[in-house]
């Protein structure tokens, strides 16, 4: 049976790195360079990409995020369900989940690394997928010739 493929992606390590910087692990020393480093983008999680960008506007304003801030933050633009009632939505109980998703915030460089190898992974896929349609389509640049062609 053919192994079937998924897009490369760490929920795991997605909710590890959150919950790292929930508890303050970007506080730590080099811990905002390795935030900054990542992107919304990188999250594979739509709900943890808007966790993540609330995060950093947090880090922006020179508040620190934790769950209280960063729930405030997404209340504030309307990305929190506190009715519980949307599904796959990102409710107040949400945030108990990332914090008991990390086993020690120390490793929050480990965590972000697998994010980032991921990210990078889905990256490489997108852009070959767009090589190959171009490719297909006939939609890419004639190979420039080097001179006139033997053998004609």
């Amino acid at each position: 049976m053919p192994k079937i493929l998924s897009v490369p992606h760490d929920y795991d390590a997605e909710a590890a790195t959150l919950g790292s910087i929930l508890l303050g692990a970007a506080e730590e020393p080099g811990g905002i360079a390795l935030v900054k480093s990542l992107s919304p983008t990188d999250f594979y999680s739509e709900n943890h990409a808007k966790i993540f960008q609330a995060s950093l506007d947090l880090l922006a304003a020179k508040m620190v995020p934790d769950q209280i801030t960063v729930a405030y933050r997404l209340r504030d633009k309307g990305q929190l369900d506190e009715s519980y009632k949307i599904p796959g939505a990102i409710t107040p109980a949400y945030f108990y989940h990332l914090l008991g998703a990390v086993p020690t915030s120390l490793h929050l460089n480990y965590y972000a690394q697998i994010v980032l190898d991921c990210s990078h992974r889905r990256q490489t896929i997108a852009q070959a997928g767009k090589m190959a349609r171009e490719a297909f389509n006939n939609n890419i640049p004639p190979t420039p010739q080097k001179g006139p062609v033997k053998g004609l």
